[in-house]
């Protein structure tokens, strides 16, 4: 019978090593499996954190667009025109309190664009319609149009409100048009303005094309800038256009002594203005002609003169009638001198001195003739 088998021996050495490295081993396990709870623990926290700042982030940016909304409504209620805004629909959005004033009323929500003129009474001014929809300044907004008007009026009962609009679209990050903004204001005093201004200058106008005076505007160096029928005739052309067609040099082609006009300037500059300025002008005929004028200079903001105007009156006939009144004049001292010539002659005959040198005179001649 064969004794069983003995086991190997075992290397302490070895076996020690191994249980070192299991040792190690399970450390580095734990170790591994703490970083996982700490990791676990760490996202949980950075998740809950992460969920916190989103709130906080998402209640701060609500805050703003709060704070940013009410600081706009209250810009927009403060402007001193209307502001009207439709959404995309067309559907009325917001007024500030100066389109609410303006128009009379709060705007209504429910109004489709294209009841807006009728709804608020919106005229073409100047027509006796409705202004159409289609040209509404908001309505050509929502196509993406921007645009300004002043032809527009709103009729409230007996008052009816001038109105300037202007109108501009409102795109979202798509490009696509979210809102319409239409600004307006009433322009009654602007409007009245210009018609006083329309009425004064069609005043002026007739008063420059029908005035029996010449009036005038020319350049300082003597060019006409313009020149009202009256000049024209005075000079003997047809039409105001006409002279200043043929007149390009004041002082050479009107003025007989150039050296007038020189001194016409010269008061021009020192004192701004001229009265009743004589001179003698050339007719387009070559006749001699009287004028009397008066005239001031125009300047500009810095005192650069920028032209003449004045007025002036044909007085050849004045003229004439003086020189024929000096004839006379000097005719008739003429004659009284000669008259009162003879009537001194006429005394000194008369006086005893003279009777005694008349008998005197004759005694001689006598004696002479003897």
């Amino acid at each position: 019978m064969q004794e069983p088998c003995s086991a190997p021996s075992s290397d302490p050495a070895v076996e020690q090593s191994l249980r070192l490295e299991i040792a190690q081993l399970r450390a580095e396990l734990e170790t591994l499996r703490q970083e996982k709870s700490d990791l676990e623990i760490l996202l949980e926290m950075t998740t809950e954190h992460s969920d916190t700042v989103e709130a906080e982030l998402q209640r701060e940016a609500e805050e703003t667009l709060r704070e940013s909304e009410h600081r706009l409504a209250q810009f927009l209620e403060a402007v001193p025109v209307g502001v009207f805004v439709v959404d995309g629909g067309g559907r009325s959005y917001y007024a500030n309190r100066m389109a609410q004033q303006i128009l009379g009323y709060i705007p209504i929500t429910q109004v489709a664009t294209d009841q807006l003129s009728e709804t608020y009474q919106v005229y073409q001014a100047g027509a006796e319609r409705l202004y159409l929809t289609a040209d509404l300044p908001i309505v050509r907004a929502l196509t993406g149009e921007s645009s300004t008007v002043d032809d527009m009026v709103l009729r409230q009962g007996d008052r009816t409100v001038p109105l300037e609009v202007w109108a501009s679209p409102i795109y979202n990050e798509k490009g696509q048009v979210v809102y319409a903004i239409a600004a307006f204001q009433d322009i009654t005093e602007r409007k009245r303005a210009e018609d006083a201004l329309r009425i004064a200058e069609a005043n002026y106008r007739s008063i420059f094309e029908n005035a029996t005076e010449g009036i005038y505007q020319t350049t300082p160096d003597g060019q006409y800038l313009s020149a009202n029928p009256a000049i024209a005739r005075m000079y003997g052309y047809d039409s105001p256009a006409e002279l200043m067609a043929s007149v390009g040099d004041i002082t050479q082609q009107v003025y007989v002594d150039p050296q007038e006009r020189d001194r016409f300037r010269s008061l021009l500059t020192q004192h701004g203005e001229v009265k009743n300025f004589e001179y003698q002008v050339y007719r387009r005929d070559g006749t001699v002609m009287w004028l009397l004028e008066s005239a001031r200079s125009v300047r500009d903001g810095a005192g650069r003169v920028l032209y003449y105007e004045g007025m002036c009156i044909d007085i050849t006939q004045r003229k004439q009638q003086e020189q024929s009144l000096q004839q006379r004049v000097q005719q008739l001292q003429i004659e009284i001198d000669e008259a009162k010539r003879q009537r001194q002659v006429a005394e000194i005959t008369q006086t005893d001195y003279f009777r005694q040198i008349q008998q005197e005179a004759e005694q001689f001649k006598r004696r002479l003739a003897e």
